[in-house]
């Protein structure tokens, strides 16, 4: 049996764009009990290779919020799906005059206003190619996800005004504090990880899911796991869903990680053995099943 462990980076792996050393060990402590590491960001591959060296990854990564699927070994594309070029227009109309900061992905590329000074200085510093020239709405070929961000308070404000202009052209998510993700329809980590599931499957043995994320982008995520992790500081409705609560990623809340997740594989392990492991969701645990005290909430250590 396979045993994946699929994880968000900011909020859950890095503080601040940082991944502490306790972390690093910890992922090496895992990787060598068997379990292969699976990044799921809203990060682009460009600005998430460094983490993924650091925890040991496998190649394959979920990137831009699920939108596509990609090989940090060969920066190609293995699955991927953009937005209709009218629907990006019809997107950036909609939120114009609405949103403080506004960035449009292509492939590795980002189009941003000619003055947005932050991104170009940040994309550029990754050898991303900046296009900012986007100085009124129209219609972009090639694009996988538009980001709103700003004051958390001011995205927050325009969230379900965005959500309900767009309508089913689109999916819109809050991916953190201060940032709100359109997607095309149907887009989610949790999709993208049922599709590299089912490449990985195919290669003939079962795969026992744990999945960690911390804000409403890596809802779909955390529901797709055998195992779902969170962090003390995540939305509402993850930590109603968590089998794990660690500390928030400020107080290296990952690095305690395996204890819990040891206690929780177990099971699933015994049924991956006499065959019934089912895939994703199917077998989790009800809330009045979920190991209680140190494991439940992380409370125990490396």
């Amino acid at each position: 049996m396979r045993k994946l462990l699929v994880t968000d980076i900011d909020g859950t792996l890095a503080h601040r764009d940082n991944i502490p050393e306790e972390v690093v060990q910890t992922c090496l402590g895992l990787r060598q009990e068997g379990w292969e590491i699976v990044v799921a960001t809203g990060r682009i591959l460009a600005s998430a290779r460094g983490h993924m060296k650091s925890v040991g990854a496998l190649p394959q990564a979920i990137v831009y919020d699920g939108a596509r699927i990609m090989s940090n070994e060969t920066g190609k594309e293995i699955w991927g799906a953009t937005i209709n070029p009218e629907t990006v227009e019809g997107i950036l109309r909609t939120i114009w005059d609405l949103a403080p900061g506004i960035q449009v992905f292509g492939d590795e590329k980002v189009f941003c206003r000619p003055d947005d000074t932050l991104a170009r200085k940040y994309f550029s510093s990754l050898g991303v190619p900046v296009i900012d020239d986007l100085a009124c709405p129209r219609a972009i070929r090639g694009v996988f996800r538009v980001i709103i961000h700003g004051q958390a308070g001011s995205v927050e404000e325009i969230g379900e005004d965005v959500s309900a202009a767009i309508g089913d052209s689109a999916r819109a998510v809050f991916a953190g504090d201060g940032f709100l993700d359109i997607l095309g329809p149907g887009i989610s980590k949790g999709a993208a990880l049922d599709r590299l599931l089912g490449s990985l499957e195919e290669e003939g043995s079962p795969v026992l899911v744990a999945a960690a994320g911390d804000h409403l982008n890596d809802m779909e995520l955390l529901e797709y796991a055998h195992i779902s992790i969170t962090m003390e500081d995540a939305r509402e409705p993850l930590l109603a869903m968590a089998d794990v609560i660690l500390p928030p990623a400020s107080e290296k809340g990952f690095s305690r990680i395996s204890g819990p997740l040891r206690s929780l594989a177990g099971p699933f392990e015994a049924l991956s053995y006499e065959g019934r492991l089912p895939r994703g969701r199917v077998c989790k645990t009800s809330p009045g099943e979920r190991p209680q005290g140190g494991i439940f909430n992380g409370g125990e250590g490396h």
